[in-house]
């Protein structure tokens, strides 16, 4: 019996295609099918993470596999329809709690609510204004070889204690399967980075993090890749006039991924 999925290997592009069979076969996608394409997507992209020996090779492979993640995430979130089983007044009751909850956490994060509805005034000033702007504010000098020497020499009059070699040992390693999928588990849908991907679609594909634990130890190997170092930057309207750009905060959007390394090691 073939199988569901055929999968496509070389170093040129990584993805996996479902059979036409299978779209022709099936009305819609059993649990296990959707398992199936899960398990399909993280065996394809363990090995290739693997297989990373530079930095550079890191962000080749995590650009291609975001790529692909998120359109193979929104189609297992958004399967085709399938009839509806059990109670429909209890579905119903359960549909509306899981509404409020969302609101409720909408509320309790305005910045995001304003980038996830798309509410906030748009800045209509020059683009040159703009960056004269952000370059006062955020461009400093590189300090001078006394104000280093100053900083060390009171960093050294610090009392640090010492971690035991068990604490070392725990610190020194990165993050694990059962660590992030804990996080993950807890973690509150937020703004994307600029690869789109929320912490809804690394659950939908990844649940037990078995890839994202793979990501973690390429990363703490090799070091943070250069797509990890780019934020998303969107611009929330405070008050006042919308065309000076110090009426907005800057709001900086970092990789799901990301977030979910650093919140398992902070």
């Amino acid at each position: 019996m073939n199988s569901p999925h055929k999968k496509i290997l070389t170093p040129q592009t990584l993805t996996f295609i479902p059979s036409q069979q299978s779209n022709r076969g099936r009305s819609h996608n059993s649990s296990e099918e959707l398992s199936q394409r899960n398990d399909d997507f993280v065996s394809l992209w363990v090995p290739a993470l693997l297989s990373c020996e530079t930095l550079h090779d890191l962000d080749d492979v995590l650009a291609r596999c975001t790529a692909d993640w998120l359109p193979k995430a929104h189609i297992l979130q958004y399967p085709s329809p399938e009839k509806p089983r059990g109670n429909p007044e209890k579905r119903k009751r359960n549909q509306n709690r899981q509404m409020q909850k969302a609101r409720r956490q909408i509320k309790q994060k305005p910045a995001v609510q304003e980038v996830l509805e798309d509410r906030s005034p748009s800045y209509d000033g020059t683009v040159q204004a703009a960056e004269e702007y952000l370059k006062r504010t955020y461009n400093r000098l590189r300090l001078s070889p006394q104000h280093c020497q100053s900083a060390r020499e009171l960093y050294d009059t610090c009392d640090w204690s010492q971690p035991s070699e068990d604490q070392i040992n725990f610190l020194n390693r990165a993050p694990t399967q059962q660590e992030l999928e804990a996080k993950l588990r807890r973690a509150t849908n937020t703004s994307p980075g600029v690869d789109g991907l929320e912490y809804r679609h690394l659950r939908a594909i990844d649940p037990n993090c078995i890839l994202l634990e793979t990501v973690c130890k390429i990363v703490w190997k090799l070091g943070i890749p250069n797509c990890w170092k780019t934020s998303r930057t969107v611009p929330i309207f405070k008050k006042g006039d919308t065309s000076d750009y110090s009426n907005f905060r800057p709001i900086s959007l970092l990789p799901t991924i990301y977030k979910l390394f650093s919140g398992v090691i902070s």
